[in-house]
């Protein structure tokens, strides 16, 4: 279930818009998360079973996982950094 992406980066939302990502590789990648009324910035390297299995779902792009472009991820990005 290896997805063979290699135009990286890619941006994708969580269905609900609670997360963001930026998936920089087919290992890495940076998930903005709301909890509550607040974001938190993560930066992840895809080594456990459980990441991995998560970053094919986001390239595959499925119910869960919604493409969304580069400035979508900035918006809320810069939101993080005011």
């Amino acid at each position: 279930m290896d997805h063979k992406v290699k135009d990286f980066p890619q941006y994708r939302r969580l269905f609900n818009g609670k997360s963001y990502y930026k998936i920089t590789s087919s290992k890495e990648f940076i998930e903005l998360q709301q909890v509550g009324e607040k974001w938190f910035r993560y930066e992840i390297k895809a080594a456990q079973y459980f990441e991995i299995l998560r970053l094919n779902d986001m390239l595959a792009t499925n119910d869960l996982y919604h493409p969304v472009t580069a400035d979508d991820f900035k918006l809320i990005e810069q939101q993080i950094a005011e």
